[in-house]
């Protein structure tokens, strides 16, 4: 009994890893790789209203109204973003995250989410994942995201974003991303057959 059991315990392992490795050939085929974006970075000003403590410095719902150029029509158009962060004013380590609005031009639709932007000793990282709506919808993007230098436009790029009717003013560094888009069986591109 004690070999039955055991026999179809191990049985069971290797159709569980031969459906897990069925799973990801197919995921693989339903993806949309290698996607780049420069992202123009554009605060605006009236939302940065920091608080401290001890030495951490607090920043809540920083709005930012960036400008994504790419190659891609996923990626090419404007990325609302609300942050929060906690700053160690002492060691400069940071912690940021938020939630994004990427609207595409070339869609109706929308990418929303939430992303997280981590420094610490002379690293810095980020990733980000939104949720397709409208002509997006079923398609989930999945993005790292790296700090980039600014632009020598930044200044009249950034002129041309608003929220509530204030400018955009470039941030010190802007944002590079690579990233990948995953179709589901409700992704209207997969039932189009594109």
């Amino acid at each position: 009994m004690r070999k039955f059991a055991l026999f179809s315990l191990l049985s069971l392992v290797v159709v569980a890893l031969l459906l897990g490795l069925t799973w990801q050939a197919e995921a693989k085929g339903n993806r949309i790789e290698d996607l780049t974006a420069y992202e123009y970075d554009c605060a605006i000003p009236s939302t940065f209203n920091p608080t401290f403590s001890g030495n951490t410095m607090r920043i809540r719902d920083y709005v930012h109204v960036n400008i994504n150029e790419s190659a891609s029509p996923y990626l090419h158009g404007i990325n609302t973003t609300v942050a929060n962060a906690e700053i160690n004013l002492v060691k400069g380590t940071t912690s940021i995250r938020g939630t994004m609005l990427l609207e595409p031009e070339a869609f109706d639709g929308a990418w929303q989410g939430h992303w997280v932007f981590i420094a610490n000793k002379g690293t810095v990282f980020g990733w980000a994942v939104g949720h397709g709506t409208g002509d997006l919808k079923g398609m989930t993007l999945f993005m790292n995201l790296y700090d980039a230098p600014q632009a020598e436009d930044a200044v009249e790029k950034c002129a041309t974003v608003s929220y509530n009717g204030e400018i955009g003013v470039p941030e010190e560094t802007f944002t590079h991303t690579e990233g990948y888009i995953v179709l589901s069986g409700l992704s209207p591109l997969l039932e189009d057959g594109r």
